[in-house]
């Protein structure tokens, strides 16, 4: 499937236009549960942290094998968000968004494994 900058930034206006917070029972996370305002807080500076998506080469970081391979396997993915040091991106094969860091010499992006919803993955940041 291929989308264009302007389709994933209405998904995204789209989701979280129709977030909204989940309670969790008591006993079934580690740590204690967000507040809904905590959450209100992230999703707040998510929307300050948008982009217009553009398609990025990540390298493959997210298992074990990939981290310790020699050769690098890469994907692209289109960029929605960005914070200092991470960009969230969203992956419209596999519908899902994921959780990027900017290399360490400063040149292009690492995709570290985290994956999900668009206000969760932001919460990993």
């Amino acid at each position: 499937m291929s989308l264009t900058s302007a389709d994933i930034a209405h998904l995204v206006a789209e989701l979280l236009d129709q977030y909204r917070y989940e309670s969790v029972a008591p006993s079934t996370t580690f740590g204690a549960p967000w507040t809904a305002e905590k959450e209100a807080g992230y999703v707040e500076l998510l929307k300050q942290c948008l982009v217009l998506p553009r398609l990025e080469s990540f390298v493959l970081a997210e298992t074990y094998e990939q981290v310790t391979a020699g050769m690098r396997d890469r994907a692209e993915y289109g960029v929605v968000a960005e914070s200092a040091d991470d960009v969230e991106w969203y992956d419209p094969n596999a519908n899902e968004f994921g959780l990027g860091q900017t290399s360490p010499d400063g040149v292009g992006f690492i995709s570290i494994g985290v994956r999900g919803d668009l206000v969760g993955v932001f919460c990993a940041m």
